[in-house]
């Protein structure tokens, strides 16, 4: 027990996070990532999108109709210039802290050659640090021009300090920049969207659950009529000689409102309501194949406590007046009388279904013909 408990745990964690996750999966452009700097050693310069659309945007907008923002593109420089120090870091040492963190710095100018000529991005970026900035300019071509500083001599260093930075830098710099080009996932468009698809994910999951609980529902009418047929056909065949009789309708009774309310729900997935009756509608569905044939009639009946059985069938004999009779005067036989029609019932109490024989068949008075 305390296994199971476990796994109903761990699975609720799942799908709380597969809920979270799908969402911010369809917020995320694609691809997220796009290497700028590997494009620009190829050519002068290269065309970027300054927004971009999230993944699901296509496909959500034609199912749902969801309208989302487009996300700012950042382009963000990463320094992770390696160091190489000859002295074993006895020179960084001498160095102040603003003097030592300037060392392999990066200063880079994105420039925008369309534009006017302040019309560029400024990159200034410590070693192992990174720094992003939103596009100004949709598709506008970029041209990078940069340089790595080795030794950048701080002004507020002692000018003797300067001159040593100038004349003797022992510290090998290994340039190892990452200019790329990714959305702006602090953005309120990424946010919003974000939100947008966590609210469809979740009416989709729910309309899911929805639609799994119907169609479990319409398999259970489903298993319903076809036991409701078997067991009919067991009692006809112990107490008459009608072995081949064809089912032409079935009724099952409800066992109680809320049972009754699920049954005509889905029921109504399997067909459409031909009658009204006092007792129940009357369904005509696609066929159900059973044990005696096809039925296309099904019949939902309201609670009643003279109904406690699971329901009935009524079965189309080869020659009503030979079979009314032989077995209208006999035990658990009943012969019922109604306008236009009249029918002999079948009940034993070892069985949980009642059966009838009607003249003319049910499926004949509905314009239908059972099916063998």
């Amino acid at each position: 027990m305390e296994r199971i408990k476990r796994i109903f745990i761990n699975f609720s964690i799942i799908k709380i996070g597969l809920l979270f996750f799908v969402p911010l999966l369809l917020a995320t452009p694609f691809p997220p990532v796009r290497d700028v700097g590997f494009s620009l050693k190829n050519r002068d310069s290269i065309e970027i999108p300054s927004e971009t659309e999230s993944l699901g945007t296509t496909a959500f907008s034609k199912l749902l109709g969801i309208k989302t923002f487009k996300i700012p593109i950042s382009l963000c420089l990463f320094n992770n210039t390696k160091l190489r120090i000859n002295d074993g870091g006895a020179f960084l040492k001498e160095l102040e802290k603003s003097a030592r963190e300037n060392i392999g710095a990066a200063s880079y100018n994105i420039v925008y050659p369309n534009q006017k000529e302040d019309a560029r991005l400024e990159f200034y970026v410590k070693r192992n640090h990174l720094k992003c900035e939103n596009l100004r300019f949709d598709k506008t071509p970029l041209k990078n021009e940069g340089e790595i500083r080795e030794v950048i001599p701080s002004t507020s260093l002692p000018e003797e300090v300067r001159i040593i930075l100038k004349e003797y830098p022992p510290v090998k710099v290994e340039p190892r920049i990452s200019l790329f080009a990714v959305p702006d996932f602090y953005s309120k468009a990424f946010l919003i969207n974000y939100l947008l698809f966590l609210i469809a994910c979740s009416l989709l999951l729910n309309q899911f659950s929805k639609t799994k609980e119907l169609l479990k529902k319409k398999n259970m009418v489903i298993i319903l009529i076809k036991r409701v047929v078997k067991k009919a056909s067991s009692l006809k065949n112990l107490h008459t000689s009608e072995k081949d009789a064809p089912v032409s309708y079935v009724c099952i009774f409800s066992q109680n409102q809320k049972e009754c309310e699920e049954l005509l729900t889905a029921t109504k997935e399997l067909g459409s309501i031909i009658k009204e009756t006092p007792t129940g509608p009357l369904f005509k569905i696609s066929p159900i194949e059973t044990v005696a044939g096809k039925v296309q009639l099904v019949k939902i009946r309201m609670p009643d406590p003279t109904r406690p059985e699971r329901g009935d069938a009524d079965f189309t004999v080869s020659n009503y007046e030979s079979f009314k009779k032989t077995y209208a005067d006999k035990p658990g036989f009943k012969l019922i009388p109604r306008e236009g029609f009249e029918m002999i019932e079948l009940m034993d109490p070892k069985f949980n279904v009642r059966i009838y024989f009607s003249n003319p068949p049910v499926d004949k008075q509905y314009n239908l013909h059972s099916s063998p």
